[in-house]
């Protein structure tokens, strides 16, 4: 019997749909708190008379709204990663009804994810510094923008929510589901490739595109050497909060304090992350096998 296989705009709409809801999520919350916004706002402006305090009225309604713009995006995670467990489980059922067996694998050493957070740290200096270098931050205007929106001050949310409330969202998104369900179709290499492209893509801008992009391939290197999810959310939550980091203290002011520090920095954390990768592939080179 032939097996039926599904048509080109259904498994483009499979792969997509789990960010297109987090996207959804946070275009909703969005509109709502701009619309409390704008409500807030108007009670200072019980009558507007003239062009004038309209333009100062609108000004001030949406500097309210984007001052929230991070714990916006927060919220919406914290929504979906119900939603997204729930089209995990959908996939398991999928699978399970079509014969697929799910592979078990025997469970990594605790110890070891702290070379997945090792190799985030790492990959995150060199990253960053190389987009420091390069002068792809400093001509950036979309990425200024987001660092304005996104650092704010409010240090709590930001360590929370940016720290690991997101990452956890975007794993369980562009890893856990839309990474997967490529695979189903597509060999190793091109999913990696299409699924860090897409990660890239989502983040809007030059310079955080190309470090996502990078780093996307670093995550799924991980999943699929640990075999669990656990890994990458490892690297995504370091990067970030080494992000909140360099935006809210001073402590790494030091390492571009000049073009030495830049340099050597650079080249030992890139030392690191080729030495962590060698131990991941040392430990975990017989890919564990089934319980």
């Amino acid at each position: 019997m032939n097996r039926e296989y599904p048509s080109t705009g259904r498994t483009v709409w499979r792969i997509i749909y789990p960010m297109l809801t987090y996207n959804g999520i946070i275009y909703y919350l969005t509109f709502l708190f701009s619309m409390l916004s704008i409500a807030q706002v108007a009670k200072g402006y019980p009558e507007i008379s003239n062009m004038s305090d309209y333009s100062v009225f609108l000004t001030k309604a949406s500097e309210l709204a984007a001052s929230y713009s991070y714990e916006i995006q927060a919220a919406a995670a914290l929504v979906t990663i119900p939603i997204l467990f729930l089209y995990h489980r959908m996939d398991v059922k999928r699978r399970r009804e079509a014969g697929i067996e799910e592979p078990v694998y025997k469970p990594v050493k605790p110890e070891l994810y702290l070379l997945a957070a090792g190799a985030g740290l790492a990959a995150s200096v060199v990253g960053n510094n190389l987009m420091y270098a390069s002068g792809l931050m400093s001509s950036s205007a979309a990425y200024e923008e987001v660092v304005q929106d996104f650092f704010r001050g409010h240090l709590l949310a930001e360590v929370i929510g940016l720290g690991f409330i997101i990452p956890v969202a975007e794993e369980l998104i562009f890893r856990g589901l839309m990474y997967s369900r490529m695979r189903e179709i597509l060999p190793l290499r091109h999913a990696a490739l299409l699924c860090s492209f897409c990660f890239a893509l989502v983040h809007g801008n030059m310079v955080q595109g190309v470090f996502a992009f990078v780093l996307g391939i670093l995550m799924i290197y991980l999943l699929e050497r640990y075999h669990s999810l656990l890994a990458p959310i490892l690297v995504h939550v370091v990067s970030n909060l080494l992000a909140v980091l360099q935006q809210e203290s001073s402590l790494l002011d030091w390492m571009y304090a000049g073009t030495l520090p830049v340099v050597l920095s650079t080249l030992v954390m890139a030392a690191a992350l080729a030495g962590i990768l060698y131990l991941v592939e040392k430990k975990l080179r017989e890919e564990p096998g089934k319980s």
